[in-house]
């Protein structure tokens, strides 16, 4: 090896271990539509949030505990599975998970006690950590993790982008319990091109030293800021999510236009994963993502405390967009560290901790009137995620760099 090759050695992983999955077309509808479901309550959970505090007068501190369930549930599916990663059978883990996020959103529809609600948080979360291991396990088993996250994120942004008005829509017809419903029904539609997976691990008979579950780590001084930046990003940028609906409404936005206002979103967020999967890692992978976190920092301050409703709509699209950059740019490089997807799968799952605090935190703060001061922390976060993946991103572009120089 020579002395260009050496700030690899510790990657060696992403040139030597990476399968070179080629994708094909059904492959793609079957990640965007496990990917959708993952996230649909990521997504279009303010709607029901809001739902709830009109409906059943739950106060945001109690919305705050409800969301964290879902998301500790959430993460603790993505933790057990993740040392499992390099075994998985994609359809038949997203079936049946499909089948158990699907049910809990429909009994949500018709009950109306708030512990049996926590508890069928449990369920749906479970199930949607469940879906988002598969969309890791399948983005790590490819040539080209970035496009794989960034193509699936689009197919996930246009079938939001139809919800965002169709969600609102049904909860004006039918209150609350519709808008479960309607989620519940979104889920299940999505079950048959889910199981358009590949079926198994990508090595179907490597050497017994070589197998996928039995490949080493990634070196602590790399896997432990990768966890850190994801787990500050997605606080600092999603701790207000769940309680969005409400900010804007007190800014002036009304329901329909908050609809109106995520399908735009959604369809700049397509055009931005399209954009980010045709990019990849062409430009390296520190200076993008240091820009995005950056820029998401900046926006979840001004969506936390609007000064009117114009500021609040620019602010909450540019944050919803940059998330759909910064985020593919995070897993990217965790699937770089980690062809297996463990490392990936567990970002997530910090992804999902880090949240359920948030949640919480943002709950108390909004009884206290006081969501601005969730929106100086995410900047805060976002601040240090930026840093801290100083240590993940640098040393991959040199590795980068040194593979394309010749020993």
């Amino acid at each position: 090896m020579t002395e260009a090759a050496q700030p690899s050695a510790g990657l060696r992983s992403e040139s030597a271990l990476r399968p070179a999955i080629r994708i094909r077309p059904r492959d793609w509808l079957a990640i965007g539509a496990v990917d959708a479901a993952a996230h649909s309550m990521n997504s279009l959970g303010p709607f029901v949030v809001g739902g709830l505090i009109e409906d059943l007068h739950f106060s945001a501190t109690r919305m705050g505990i409800w969301s964290m369930t879902e998301m500790l549930a959430y993460a603790a599916a993505m933790f057990v599975l993740a040392p499992r990663a390099g075994r998985l059978s994609l359809p038949a883990l997203a079936g049946g998970a499909a089948l158990l996020a699907a049910i809990g959103q429909l009994l949500s529809a018709v009950v109306d006690s708030y512990a049996v609600l926590v508890l069928l948080r449990v369920a749906t979360g479970t199930g949607f950590g469940l879906l988002n291991t598969a969309v890791n396990v399948f983005a790590a088993r490819t040539a080209s993790p970035d496009q794989a996250i960034s193509f699936a994120m689009a197919m996930q942004t246009a079938l939001f982008a139809a919800m965002g008005v169709a969600l609102p829509s049904a909860g004006g017809f039918g209150g609350r319990p519709a808008m479960f419903l309607a989620l519940g029904a979104f889920v299940l539609v999505l079950i048959p091109f889910m199981m358009l997976q590949p079926s198994g691990a990508p090595d179907s008979s490597p050497a017994p030293r070589c197998a996928p579950h039995r490949r080493p780590w990634p070196k602590l001084r790399h896997a432990l800021p990768m966890l850190a930046a994801t787990a500050l990003f997605t606080f600092g940028s999603l701790a207000i999510w769940p309680f969005t609906e409400r900010i804007g409404l007190a800014a002036g936005i009304g329901r329909a236009q908050f609809g109106y206002l995520t399908s735009l979103s959604n369809l700049l967020g397509f055009a931005a994963c399209i954009g980010g999967g045709l990019l990849g890692a062409r430009l390296g992978r520190t200076l993008p993502a240091l820009l995005f976190l950056l820029a998401s920092g900046v926006a979840c301050l001004v969506q936390a405390a609007p000064p009117d409703a114009q500021a609040f709509s620019i602010a909450f699209v540019a944050n919803y967009v940059l998330w759909f950059l910064a985020y593919p740019a995070l897993i990217g490089a965790a699937c770089a560290l980690d062809p297996i997807g463990r490392l990936p799968t567990l970002c997530t799952a910090t992804w999902l901790l880090s949240q359920a605090a948030g949640s919480v935190l943002a709950g108390a703060a909004g009884d206290a009137g006081n969501y601005s001061a969730i929106g100086w922390l995410g900047l805060a976060c976002c601040a240090a995620a930026a840093a801290l993946f100083l240590a993940v991103g640098l040393p991959l572009d040199r590795a980068a760099r040194a593979r394309r120089v010749p020993a």
